[in-house]
């Protein structure tokens, strides 16, 4: 495993243009929804704006995730390191390519997360409310808790003791199903790029993918959640110096590339040798099949002759 996280750090370092679509589109879909946030006023009006983003999103993602396959397999080409500095500058152009290529799959892809979401969600609902119980705050209260600190440490000291318990059992519960939800579809952007386009299989593909490789896939997983709450802690604790909290920032979106990278990477080296060995297995059991038949040929054959000699 120390090698995907090590060729994943040279990877992106040789490719940090990747990072210019993700801070680019980011900017866009927070002026996007800046702009339009107050303009949701009717049904219709909303629906238009939700597509909108789908589409952006759906782009973005076709775009981007295309550009760090194709930047993966520049790093496997034997090739000197002026022409893979060249070919890495022009791992940008290919974005159009992959939103004319998997816009549609992306499309249906992030249909299928948000109603698999909202399957996490009402699961869970159900499973809390059978076995922990609903909990008697207002959300009124929970909407002044979050003003301030002071106001979150009253709000916790004006709770019984037995909501607190069922806070914390609601709270791990979400935990779960958000780690969870997160695992299982690890590789699902992976399988649409390189495996298959439709969104649909390419989940139930992944999602076999991550339990043939389970130790390998949960290592990767805790690697990356780990990586992910550092930076997250980081942005935290520089969040009250504007220059800290900027360079924290870049960091941020340095290290989503390098996720990212890392994660296809890891599919991309991995799905072959799962693929030989599956069709070693298959031929190994081909042969046995073949060799069980033989025998049991040669065994009628054998019955046939001393019958005819008995006779």
């Amino acid at each position: 495993m120390i090698k995907y996280f090590r060729n994943a750090f040279k990877i992106t370092n040789e490719n940090i243009i990747l990072t210019t679509p993700f801070i680019l589109f980011l900017l866009l879909a927070g002026l996007f929804l800046g702009l339009t946030g107050n303009l949701a006023s009717s049904k219709y009006t909303a629906i238009f704006l939700i597509t909108t983003l789908l589409f952006m999103t759906a782009a973005f993602f076709a775009g981007w995730f295309y550009m760090v396959q194709k930047a993966i397999d520049i790093s496997h080409e034997n090739i000197d390191s002026e022409d893979k500095i060249r070919k890495s500058l022009a791992v940008m152009q290919t974005m159009t390519t992959g939103i004319g290529e998997y816009f549609l799959s992306f499309v249906f892809g992030i249909i299928l997360m948000l109603l698999l979401v909202f399957a996490f969600i009402f699961t869970c609902k159900f499973l809390g409310g059978h076995f922990i119980g609903n909990v008697a705050v207002s959300y009124d209260a929970l909407k002044t808790s979050a003003v301030s600190n002071e106001q979150l440490q009253l709000f916790l000291n004006s709770i019984p003791h037995n909501e607190l318990v069922k806070i914390s059992k609601w709270n791990f519960l979400i935990l779960a199903a958000v780690t969870i939800f997160s695992f299982i579809t690890m590789f699902w952007a992976s399988v649409i790029i390189k495996t298959d386009k439709n969104a649909f299989l390419a989940f139930f593909k992944a999602l076999s993918f991550t339990f043939k490789n389970f130790f390998g896939a949960f290592i990767l997983f805790v690697y990356v959640s780990v990586l992910n709450f550092a930076i997250t802690m980081l942005s935290g604790v520089c969040s009250g110096n504007n220059l800290l909290y900027f360079l924290a920032t870049l960091v941020y979106f340095y290290f989503v590339v390098y996720i990212v990278v890392l994660i296809f990477l890891y599919y991309d080296e991995q799905q072959p040798k799962l693929e030989q060995y599956c069709d070693v297995f298959v031929k190994e059991e081909d042969f046995k099949k073949e060799n069980n038949a033989e025998n049991e040929n040669e065994n009628h054959s054998d019955n046939g002759t001393d019958s005819n000699g008995q006779e």
